[in-house]
This record gives structure tokens, sequence and C-alpha cells, in this order.
């Protein structure tokens, strides 16, 4: 017979103590005043103690030094309304073995009714294993989520690249099989400076991308008047909604402060916001760009008509290579870069920003704050 607290309560006879022994969970048996009256073989071996060691010792012992005031006031509110609590609860617990080390565990507990006041049967089992399996097994899905988003990257990229190109490329070749056409040489230089340009765009996000990565990214701080910087930016998108026949609609406080900021880079804020939402509004929609202030910040909303976030995406709409910002069928293709570059130039200005949706086919909304 396994030693037990002499003043400690019958808990059952000799088979019930033989299946206690055989059991493959740590047992470990409390009573009312947090004294342990009660271990079995699993328990020594689980966490290094010999029951002689145990028996009589407040339960705390078990428990990382760092949790033991918390875990005196829960089992003193759990002693007043006790309740079996089964295992597999998803609750962060852990243990610690008599070398100090700690590990993740499992718990249940179960009252038993006792003279003195419940006995509180604990079963503890060493899930370290298991958590190490759980962890390899994150960490290889992040792997291959990393790989996918690779792979999906490169093939994205070449397609953004090669867009641009073909056309580029094609209205060469006309131009060259009618080299007298004047009409034709016309809408082939405005085809080719439109694709020039978005290939340099697009070169100048992936550049900008390393430099902030690389904490290169080298901004001109001074005190920056916001109206003109907007203005700007809304006149560089005009042809762009104009083409799409996308009423695009201004609301620029008058008495907007200056801010502290890199004029040319907060234009770029504002030209991407303004840019996606005209990229993803429909022919005939709306995009509108608002700005105030108050005693602590500027606030900048761009918002548009368009076919809305999808809300699975909505938390994870800045980061970087993210794809699948617009909800709906018609999907735009795109290297996800645009507002992660927002988000970063927003937020080495002292700023945030934010984005809402009220879901599919009702619009999308980009806030962006600038402290005074």
């Amino acid at each position: 017979m396994f030693p037990e607290d002499p003043g400690a309560p019958d808990l059952g006879r000799a088979s019930f103590r033989a299946l206690v022994e055989s059991a493959p969970d740590a047992i470990v048996a409390v009573d009312a005043g947090g004294r342990i009256v009660l271990v079995n073989s699993q328990a020594e071996a689980t966490f290094g103690y010999t029951r002689e060691e145990l028996l009589g010792q407040p339960v705390e012992l078990l428990v990382p030094g760092a949790r033991r005031g918390a875990h005196v006031s829960e089992r003193q509110r759990y002693s007043q309304q006790p309740r079996r609590r089964p295992m597999g609860l998803g609750l962060d617990l852990q243990g610690r073995r008599k070398d100090g080390t700690v590990f993740p565990t499992e718990i249940s507990l179960s009252p038993l009714p006792a003279e003195n006041g419940p006995i509180v049967v604990a079963f503890i089992r060493d899930i370290t294993e298991r958590k190490k399996i759980n962890d390899e097994r994150a960490r290889w899905m992040r792997e291959e989520a990393a790989s996918r988003a690779k792979d999906d990257f490169v093939a994205t990229l070449s397609h953004e690249l090669r867009t641009p190109l073909n056309a580029i490329l094609g209205w060469v070749e006309m131009l060259k099989a009618n080299p007298s056409d004047p009409a034709l040489a016309a809408k082939a230089l405005e085809t080719i400076e439109r694709s020039a340009r978005a290939q340099a765009q697009l070169v100048d996000d992936l550049l900008d991308v390393s430099r902030i990565v690389a904490g290169k990214l080298r901004l001109d701080i001074r005190e920056t008047e916001l109206q003109p910087v907007l203005r700007a930016a809304i006149e560089a998108v005009l042809p762009a909604a104009r083409a799409k026949a996308i009423r695009l609609e201004a609301q620029i406080a008058d008495d907007l402060p200056r801010v502290r900021g890199d004029a040319a880079r907060l234009q770029q804020v504002a030209w991407n916001l303004l840019s996606n939402a005209v990229k993803f509004t429909p022919d005939g929609g709306s995009v509108g760009l608002a700005a105030r202030w108050s005693d602590a910040e500027v606030e900048v909303k761009v918002s548009d008509t368009g076919p809305g976030i999808d809300p699975a995406i909505l938390p994870h709409i800045f980061e970087r290579f993210r794809q699948g910002e617009q909800a709906g069928p018609s999907r735009q293709r795109g290297l996800g870069l645009g507002l992660a570059i927002v988000r970063d130039i927003v937020q080495l200005h002292g700023g945030r920003v934010e984005a809402d949706s009220a879901g599919p086919g009702r619009g999308a909304t980009f806030i962006v704050r600038l402290p005074l």
C-alpha cells in the first residue's frame, strides 16, 4: 500500500487504490486547504518527486513559480463552487518538475465530498510530445504557406511585368508595319507611355518594399501642407477615373494644419489609396477623399463604391504580397504591395491606417491618421 497523509480521509479500498496506481495519467488529490493527500506512481514519474516528498505539501509546489500566487486565488475560488472540469478545454496550463523544468499539461478536476471539505482529484497529463508534434506541424504549414505565397508572387510578378511589356512590343510592331499613319502613331505612343509608367511604378514599389524591409527608406521630414499634397494625388488619378466614368469627389478642410512629414511620401500614400479605389471600383462608380482634423491628428479618408473586402481578408489587408483584396467574382490581379507600402510609410510618420468594409458589394474605406 502506498503511503498517504495519516490525517487524510479514506479515499477508497485496495481495488480502487490499485486502479489509481495503474492510471496512465498523473493523479494528485488535494484537500480543502490545498495540501496534497494522495499521489500515484505516474505523478512521481511526471514531477520527479517521491510520494513522501509530496504528501502534505501545498499543491503549488507543482505549479511554476510565476503562477503560484494566481493559482492560490484560483484554487480558493474553485473550492467555493467545486465542479467537474474535463480535459481538452484548450487551457494553457503548465506544471513544474522537481528539477525546476516547466512543461505543458492538460488537467481535469473532479471534486469528491469529504468530511472536512471536498477533496479535489486532479488528473494531469504531460503533453510535451504532443505539443512538439503540433508545433512542428504548425511550422511545416507556415513553411508550406510561405512557399505557396512565394510561388504565387513569382507568377503574379511575371504577369504584371509581362502585361505592359506585351502592350509595348505589340504597338512597336504595329508602328513598324505602319510607319506613316499619324493616328496610329499617336495611339501607340500613348499606350507605350502608359505601359512603361506602369512597369516603372511596379519596379518602384518593389524597391520601396526592399528599402522598408532593410530599414533604408529615407524620409525628408519637414513641416508639410497637406492640401496641395492631397490635391496632387487626386490630379494624378483623374485620368484613370475618367476612363472608367468614375466620379471622384474631394472634401478637404481649408484649415488643415501642417504636419511633420515627407510630402512626396505622403502624396504616395494618398495616390496608392486613390488608385487602388479606382482600380477596384466598377465603371460609373464613385471614389471619395475627405480630410479633416482634430486637436490630436489629421484624418484622411478614402472610400469607394467597389465590391468591398472579404471579411476573411480584412485583418490581413496590409500584409505584403497579400492578394485577394477584392470581394466578388471579378478579382483584379496585383502584387499586394500598395497597401503594405501605405501602412509602412504611415507608421514611419508616427501615424496609423485602418481598413473597413461593410461586406461584399458595399465598398471599402481606408482611414489614415497622422499626428499633429
